[in-house]
């Protein structure tokens, strides 16, 4: 009886059905909505990879002022972290740290970073930046 059934529906719909582990299934249309909504999703993917900027890119000042007084960098970017004496912070405080790091040591922390603390370069700081901050560290 259920042969019989299954060979009734398949005459009588414009559409074969196939069984599919026990399941009826039929070739179903994507109602048009969501054909609608792929089509904008793939316009707007392909739109934002080509006309979007990378974040270190957004946030570069446009007018090209970058501090490169020494201390002026350091307060923007080491005293959330740092004492500029000998009391630590989150770090160990900066009086002294030319002493402590002599040489490339003190060169070598500011481009790679050590433990939590992040790399200048990483933080946006150019190579110019980079030796005022040194500069600046190396007379506390």
């Amino acid at each position: 009886m259920d042969e019989e059934r299954h060979e009734e529906k398949k005459t009588t719909n414009q559409e074969p059905l196939e069984e599919v582990a026990g399941i009826r299934m039929a070739n179903a249309r994507v109602p048009r909505f969501l054909v609608f909504t792929y089509i904008a999703l793939a316009v707007w993917a392909i739109g934002y990879s080509v006309l979007a900027q990378p974040v270190n890119e957004r946030t570069e000042d446009t007018a090209g002022n970058k501090p490169v007084d020494g201390k002026v960098i350091v307060q923007q970017h080491c005293l959330g972290c740092h004492h500029l004496t000998k009391e630590r912070l989150v770090g160990p405080g900066l009086e002294g740290v030319g002493k402590r790091l002599p040489g490339k040591k003190l060169t070598e922390v500011l481009l790679n970073g050590r433990g939590a603390m992040p790399s200048l370069p990483n933080q946006g700081l150019d190579s110019e930046q980079i030796k005022a901050v040194e500069k600046y560290l190396r007379t506390l």
